[in-house]
């Protein structure tokens, strides 16, 4: 299994696992994003069987929401599985 750790400009971090051979899917696990804009980092992926492949890959990731009314006690909100954020109707 293969990781790479990035940090995002402010500090938080993402983690790329790649756990198969070939093609296989690359995981990523971010920290979540608390700013108002979406942000996005490239990583360059590449073969380690002496075939000199690489693919640059953009990892994007969304901005906080602009007007959660529905704020945890913690001050988080909550972001559905659907990647929409979860609001009450007043």
């Amino acid at each position: 299994m293969a990781t790479k750790t990035i940090t995002w400009p402010d500090g938080t971090t993402a983690v790329l696992t790649y756990s198969g051979q070939g093609s296989g899917p690359i995981t990523v696990q971010s920290d979540p994003n608390n700013h108002y804009e979406a942000r996005s980092a490239q990583v360059t992926v590449k073969t380690t069987d002496g075939s000199n492949i690489s693919r640059i890959v953009t990892i994007t990731q969304a901005a906080k929401p602009q007007t959660p009314n529905f704020i945890l006690s913690d001050g988080k909100y909550l972001l559905l599985s659907d990647g929409k954020y979860f609001n009450v109707q007043e």
